[in-house]
């Protein structure tokens, strides 16, 4: 998808979609929903913790569910993440809106913000490797 690894931010709370805005601008940095939450919370309750932060690009995980990553491009997510056989149609959907689908291959080093914790210790951490 890039021609540089991607530097992919897991966030589960309004608190982390906060602290992560603090670092938008920087290259091939994105935000990404937990894995899978397209299922469990809803791609309409996700878009409104993304919109607290609207320069972030977010990735919305839709697990190996094709329903759900339909249901999130009809919502206006550009970046979705999706695995399974149903890849290449929901691709060619996402491409007709201007939207882009990730499988885990492009996706680069991850961190996984904790529930429990400060964010901003491991984000800067992260974010300066």
């Amino acid at each position: 998808m890039t021609a540089h690894p991607l530097k992919v931010v897991i966030v589960s709370t309004h608190r982390h979609m906060l602290a992560a805005a603090d670092y938008s601008g920087l290259p091939d940095f994105f935000v990404m929903t937990a894995p899978a939450a397209a299922g469990y919370a809803g791609p309409g309750y996700l878009k409104l913790l993304a919109d607290l932060a609207p320069e972030l690009p977010v990735i919305i995980d839709c697990g190996d569910d094709p329903g759900l990553a339909l249901r999130a491009l009809e919502l206006g997510w550009r970046y979705l993440r999706l695995s399974g056989p149903t890849l290449e149609t929901v691709k060619s959907a996402a491409a007709t809106l201007s939207a882009v689908v990730f499988t885990d291959a492009d996706l680069g080093d991850r961190l996984t913000l904790a529930l429990d914790r400060d964010p901003e210790p491991a984000l800067g951490q992260f974010l300066a490797a």
